[in-house]
């Protein structure tokens, strides 16, 4: 709450905007989090099993993949 009133003030913009942009923030950080945690999990199961190649974790939402391709933010961030 803080943080919006802070850029409502500093960067004159409106209420709209601010809204906006810190939806965006929300869903970024929301992506990232699930991210790591998944990283996480997938780094812990290739040490137990004595995988020495880490891959990239897999997200599924919705029934669709989310880290496949190079839309991944876009997607994320779209909520499609």
């Amino acid at each position: 709450m803080i943080v919006a009133v802070g850029y409502y003030l500093r960067y004159n913009l409106s209420y709209r905007e601010v809204q906006e942009m810190l939806f965006m923030t929300e869903e970024l950080m929301y992506a990232i989090q699930r991210f790591i945690v998944g990283y996480k999990n997938t780094a812990k199961y290739s040490i137990i099993y004595g995988r020495r190649k880490i891959d990239s974790p897999l997200f599924v939402e919705n029934g669709r993949n989310l880290y496949q391709n190079q839309r991944t933010l876009a997607l994320s961030l779209s909520g499609d």
